[in-house]
C-alpha cells in the first residue's frame, strides 16, 4: 500500500523495520518525562547517550526510505509498475515541478518523514492492540466463548470475514471498544496552541503544549463506575445492541486527531476475527493467566504473556 513492497513471514528487511521502531519507540519511552522536565537534559550522559541512538536509528530508516524513493523515481514511468501512496506523491511532486511551484509539499523530505510516519503508526499501535485483545481472551475465557458464539453464528466459518460484518456483531464491537478503554493504547493527546488564548483565566501563549489525559478519562470511576473491571457489556444497552461512548477516546481528540483511525479499526476488526475462527486462545501448561501490568511510554504495551493456540475445527482456507 505505501511502497508497493510485500515481506514475507522472516523477511530479513522487515524484521530490521520492526526491530528499529521498537527500539527508537523504547528509547523514546525512557527519556519521555524530559517534556515535563527539560533541565535533566543537562545531567550526565544518560540522556545524551539515548538520543544519539535514536538519531542514528532514525537515520537508518531513513536511508533506506531514500533508497525505495530512488527505485520509485527510476519506474515512475513504466506502464506496467503497480501503484502505491510513494507513487502517487511522486507524480504529484512532477506535476508541481512542471508547474514551476517553489512552495510545493511534495518533497523527498517530505515523502520520508511521511512513511517514517506511517510505518511507526502502521506497526506499532495496531500490533498493541492485538496485543491487548489476545490477552483478554486468555484472560477472561467467558468473553471468549460469548465473541466465538456471535462470530459463528453471524459468519460461520466457511468464509473470511468483512468489515461491513462487524454492523452484525455487536458484541464483538463491545469487546473492542472495552479492549481500547482498558488498554488505553495511546494515554496521552498531544496538541498545541497555534495562537495565544485565555482558559479559565490563565494566559496560554503561542505553542504551547496540551497535553489531554486519556488515561485519565479512560478510568474515571464517575464515569464508568468499574473501569477496573473488563466488562464488554457496558458498550451494550438493554436491547443488546451496540452503543458507542463518547468518553472513548482511543486515537485521541480534536481535528487533528490519529488519521490512521479508519485503517486501524478495520485492521483490528479483521485481525482479530480472523485469527478467532481459525483458533481458540488458551493459558499454555505450566504458565498462569496473564496480568494486565503493562509498560508505560508512548503507548501502553501489555508486559510479555504465553498463550497457547488451539485450532479450531473445521480449518477455515485462505
Amino acid at each position: 500500500m505505501f511502497v508497493g513492497q510485500r515481506f514475507e513471514m522472516g523477511d530479513k528487511t522487515l524484521r530490521w523495520i520492526v526491530d528499529s521502531l521498537e527500539l527508537s519507540l523504547t528509547l523514546v519511552e525512557q527519556g519521555g518525562f524530559l517534556n515535563y522536565m527539560p533541565m535533566l537534559q543537562f545531567v550526565g550522559t544518560f540522556f545524551t547517550l539515548r538520543a544519539l541512538k535514536v538519531g542514528r536509528n532514525v537515520l537508518y530508516r531513513l536511508s533506506y526510505i531514500s533508497d525505495l524513493i530512488a527505485k520509485h523515481k527510476a519506474t515512475l514511468d513504466d506502464p506496467d509498475r503497480d501503484s502505491d501512496l510513494m507513487y502517487e506523491f511522486l507524480q504529484q511532486q512532477r506535476k508541481d515541478l512542471r508547474q514551476g511551484k517553489t512552495d510545493t509539499i511534495f518533497t523527498d523530505n517530505q515523502l520520508r518523514w511521511l512513511l517514517s510516519d506511517l510505518f511507526i503508526v502502521g506497526l506499532d499501535t495496531t500490533v498493541t492492540t492485538l496485543r491487548w485483545c489476545f490477552l483478554f481472551l486468555v484472560r477472561e475465557q467467558d468473553v471468549q466463548r460469548r465473541v466465538f458464539k456471535e462470530l459463528e453464528a453471524t459468519i460461520g466459518l466457511d468464509r473470511q470475514p468483512t468489515y461491513e460484518d462487524r454492523l452484525k456483531m455487536p458484541y464483538i464491537e463491545a469487546f473492542i471498544n472495552e479492549v481500547f478503554r482498558f488498554g488505553t493504547i495511546t494515554p496521552l493527546a498531544v496538541h498545541a496552541t497555534p495562537e495565544e488564548t485565555t482558559l479559565g483565566g490563565y494566559r496560554i501563549p503561542k505553542r504551547t503544549w496540551v497535553i489531554g489525559n486519556l488515561y485519565g478519562i479512560h478510568w474515571d470511576k464517575k464515569l464508568w463506575g468499574d473501569p477496573e473491571n473488563f466488562r464488554p457489556e457496558r458498550f451494550l444497552n438493554e436491547a443488546g445492541e451496540f452503543v458507542r461512548s463518547e468518553h472513548v477516546l482511543p486515537f485521541s481528540v480534536g481535528r487533528r486527531n490519529c488519521l490512521g483511525e479508519s485503517l486501524a479499526r478495520i485492521e483490528t476488526f479483521l485481525f482479530l476475527t480472523s485469527m478467532l475462527q481459525k483458533y481458540e486462545f488458551g493459558v499454555p501448561e505450566g504458565f498462569e493467566k496473564p496480568s494486565t501490568s503493562f509498560r508505560c511510554g508512548v503507548t501502553l504495551n501489555p508486559n510479555e504473556y504465553h498463550v497457547k493456540l488451539i485450532e479450531r475445527n473445521p480449518v477455515i482456507m485462505p
